[in-house]
């Protein structure tokens, strides 16, 4: 992909801001800045209680970015004991407002990429993604675990709108919001069970390489060994998402360390 021509290229970034994420956001956005994604359409997905926090952290960047105001979020973010640990109720509500934000995204823009907030972009990822975006609809990270197919993994993601793209981000919506307040299941696990039990999804769907698109449990490749110089190649991964690390201050140590993210609390 030539970069001279992404200013018109129909694609968006999605991102979801939640509270006690702001050096995270701020962080990721650096990272766009240094990959020149200057013509890409940013989108955050936020409270609107933190429209006024979030047009400051804009104004520090030279990127194109859109805010999309969330009612629902300032609801999830107002019960000041609730848990937003993973599969809890306070996460799966966030999760549902993640998955219609991207459902929504589909409507508007011919390639969505979605990235959590832990993912740090170590190098410019997008003209792998379009490619294989050229022959499939979908783009998963995959975790990694003892599976036969592939572990799908919600947190990093890149999409094709097509009418089974949207079909499929429909149901998976429909599913989330339907679902009980006392019975919420997590996005990730309605996704899993998709993909195991549709074969057209299994067909349309790319899982990225784990070496090149890792997650926590893969944190080592990103250490530098001693025997580097043995190898013909290194591995030079994408991204790094931070996830399996539990709490905001692991994530902080791992992305200060593995990824050069600058935090001022470590």
């Amino acid at each position: 992909m030539d970069f001279a021509t992404m200013a018109d290229l129909d694609l968006a970034i999605l991102l979801m801001y939640s509270s006690g994420y702001k050096e995270f956001l701020q962080n990721i956005l650096r990272n766009f800045e240094e990959l020149a994604f200057h013509d890409v359409t940013i989108k955050i997905l936020a409270p609107t209680a933190q429209l006024s926090e979030l047009n400051e952290i804009k104004s520090e960047f030279n990127l194109k970015i859109l805010i999309e105001p969330n009612i629902y979020l300032d609801q999830i973010f107002s019960g000041r004991t609730q848990s937003f640990d993973f599969d809890t109720a306070s996460f799966n509500l966030m999760m549902q407002q993640k998955v219609l934000f991207i459902e929504r995204s589909l409507r508007d823009y011919k390639y969505v990429i979605y990235s959590d907030l832990d993912v740090a972009w170590l190098k410019n990822p997008l003209p792998l993604l379009l490619e294989i975006l050229n022959e499939f609809d979908f783009a998963f990270q995959s975790e990694v675990q003892a599976s036969a197919r592939p572990v799908l993994c919600f947190g990093f993601v890149s999409i094709r709108s097509t009418i089974f793209s949207r079909f499929l981000f429909r149901k998976l919506a429909r599913k989330l919001v339907i679902s009980s307040i006392d019975n919420l299941v997590v996005d990730q696990v309605i996704l899993n069970e998709f993909y195991n039990k549709n074969l057209l999804f299994r067909k349309k769907l790319f899982p990225l390489p784990e070496g090149l698109f890792p997650n926590g449990l893969l944190y080592k490749i990103l250490d530098k060994n001693e025997d580097d110089e043995l190898l013909a190649n290194q591995l030079q991964p994408f991204i790094y998402h931070a996830n399996f690390l539990i709490g905001t201050t692991a994530k902080v140590r791992f992305l200060s360390k593995y990824a050069n993210w600058d935090f001022k609390l470590k």
